[in-house]
């Protein structure tokens, strides 16, 4: 007289993940070499600007890599104690703070500014300079100046030859 009726059991649902944009700082002190908590022990000692905190989900932006690589290439390079970083990064702009981030990482480094098409760059030369040089195809050649050092001619060599057999 009773039915039983089995209950339909439904799939777990999932949670949405939310993509928040910047770093976590486990990620942020990874890009440069440094760990999670030093990073947290930075932006206490107001060494790094102090991120919107929003708990676990706090996130470190592009502005929080730039510090925390300068900081980084003050104390590896220049052997600079923190509370002397913390005085010489007072007063630097943006331009200044990218120049020494990129020390540490080069890809931080600014970009060129555009060359414009309507001046082109006219060729630095003085009479009596020697260069080598190397036509790979029509319209790309490698020059070479005569008082380049070893080490960059070894490298253009290695170029002109990868080149060649490409």
């Amino acid at each position: 007289m009773f039915r039983r009726f089995r209950k339909r059991r439904r799939p777990p649902r999932t949670k949405a993940k939310l993509r928040l944009e910047g770093f976590t700082a486990a990620e942020l002190g990874a890009k440069v070499g440094v760990s999670a908590r030093t990073v947290r022990f930075y932006t206490a000692q107001h060494l790094l600007p102090a991120p919107q905190f929003r708990g676990a989900a706090t996130r470190y932006l592009h502005e929080h890599l730039l510090h925390l690589a300068a900081i980084r290439y003050l104390q590896r390079e220049r052997r600079v104690s923190l509370a002397e970083i913390r005085r010489q990064m007072a007063p630097l702009g943006a331009a200044e703070l990218e120049q020494l981030a990129a020390g540490l990482l080069p890809e931080l480094r600014p970009a060129a500014p555009a060359v414009s098409q309507a001046a082109p760059l006219a060729p630095v030369l003085s009479f009596g300079e020697t260069w080598q040089r190397w036509l790979l195809a029509p319209g790309l050649e490698v020059h070479l100046h005569a008082a380049a050092s070893a080490e960059v001619r070894v490298l253009a060599e290695r170029v002109v030859r990868g080149l060649a057999t490409a």
